[in-house]
């Protein structure tokens, strides 16, 4: 098989994974009528629903980043992209004597560096015959006056990494795997200082939220089985954190008496304690959500020993975790992202599946002032995606960590071993019988 065609194979099995379900998300079936018979709309700004057309002619006619962003984050529910790239190319060509003609290279301008977004954010939607309409568009019309757009189209088509699906980055040791299985790991860990695990946690989970693309997110395809090859990172991201939670658990659970759980205990809550210092409330999260397993909270004798300080980090924590009035102690330490913080992950996809079940309708049939039926996209709903994204991957850009990675301690802390459920509730029992 020749590899254009197998690309065009995995390119149209993609689009089917990508299309949304009908049902639920009407996406439009034929172009509307032409943007350029359109009435004036007013630019001051956008209302809550607004027609396909009118959002194209404003997304070429302004330079608001936050309005581009949200109609490619989003486009993919009210309209296929063969009918995105048709908008697109009749709002380039301007016709002559309407009012817009003034702004025509303005408008041309933005038409191209839309597309290069567009490239950029959502490669995997464009299959052969996409991507060839756009090289022959970019050849005829950008070349010569929009050469940047140009070459910017070019270097995207041709990155032959964008032909393949994404992997994790797996973080080979820098050590031998058996050497750290050579002492204690639990000595180790006891007898290295807090902040230096918090700190290795932390370069961990900052080289897996620096590879997360922001297309693996969008119309929750983490949660789908069938869109799992386009949403690697964030699985991992997740699994990473219940893995966490579960070697926090296990830590605690594998010692053989009263003595080395308290101990061990103690130890995780100063970790906790430096994870606040460095800012990994990712990790933070983790480590608390293992604390309160039912298995571990009711190992009373090991709480009773912990000091003042373990009681002030459990107030925090309970702080941080209230929902009550929307995480606000969370977004408040989230707030600067100089800090180099670490952000937490699953407060953004909680927001985004309580935005997703307030408002299930993207597509809203109406009618004109002509009395004809018209169908309005629910772009508030998209722009509120967007905003939420956006303050994700704010993070992304400046997280800029100067901390050293430490052996063994940062590759047994890749993946540290943990006990099974079920092994779980056999050790929790066996401790209790011990008591």
């Amino acid at each position: 098989m020749e590899i254009a065609t197998f690309i065009h194979l995995v390119n149209s099995e993609i689009n089917k994974l990508n299309a949304p379900p009908v049902k639920r998300h009407p996406i439009l079936k034929k172009n509307s009528e032409s943007l350029w018979k359109e009435k004036p709309v007013s630019t001051d700004k956008i209302e809550s629903t607004i027609t396909i057309n009118h959002l194209i002619i404003r997304m070429t006619k302004e330079s608001e980043n936050l309005l581009k962003d949200a109609f490619l984050d989003s486009y993919a529910v009210f309209i296929s992209p063969h009918m995105l790239l048709d908008k697109l190319l009749e709002r380039f060509r301007v016709p002559k004597g309407h009012p817009d003609e003034p702004q025509t290279y303005f408008i041309q301008s933005r038409v191209a560096r839309i597309l290069v977004s567009w490239l950029k954010k959502d490669f995997s939607c464009f299959d052969l015959d996409l991507i060839g309409s756009i090289q022959v568009f970019s050849s005829i019309n950008l070349l010569n006056t929009f050469n940047d757009s140009y070459r910017q189209i070019n270097q995207e088509v041709e990155n032959e990494t964008r032909y393949y699906l994404k992997n994790v980055n797996t973080f080979p040791a820098s050590v031998p795997l058996w050497q750290p299985l050579q002492v204690s790991i639990d000595q180790v860990l006891l007898n290295v200082s807090n902040r230096v695990i918090a700190e290795q946690l932390t370069l961990i989970d900052a080289e897996l939220f620096k590879q997360l693309d922001r297309s693996e997110i969008l119309g929750f395809k983490w949660m789908k089985e069938k869109y799992y090859l386009l949403t690697p990172i964030i699985r991992f991201l997740l699994d990473r954190h219940n893995h966490i939670s579960c070697w926090v658990q296990s830590w605690i659970l594998l010692q053989t008496n009263l003595s080395d759980r308290k101990k061990v205990a103690k130890k995780i809550f100063n970790i906790a304690k430096s994870l606040v210092d460095v800012h990994n409330y990712y990790t933070l999260t983790a480590i608390f959500a293992g604390l309160n397993a039912p298995n571990i909270v009711c190992l009373s004798n090991i709480w009773n020993s912990l000091g003042k300080k373990t009681t002030e980090l459990l107030d925090l924590h309970k702080k941080l975790s209230d929902p009550n009035k929307s995480y606000q102690e969370l977004r408040e330490k989230l707030k600067d992202p100089g800090k180099n913080t670490l952000p937490l992950l699953t407060l953004c996809l909680r927001e985004l599946r309580n935005l997703e079940e307030k408002n299930q309708h993207d597509l809203i049939s109406s009618r004109d002032t002509d009395g004809k039926d018209i169908q309005l996209v629910n772009f508030k709903k998209h722009m509120m995606i967007t905003e939420i994204i956006n303050s994700l991957f704010q993070y992304q850009s400046t997280l800029n960590l100067d901390f050293e990675k430490k052996e063994p301690i940062y590759t047994f802390l890749v993946c540290p071993p943990l006990l099974s459920d079920d092994d779980l509730d056999l050790r929790f029992k066996e401790i209790e019988k011990e008591q």
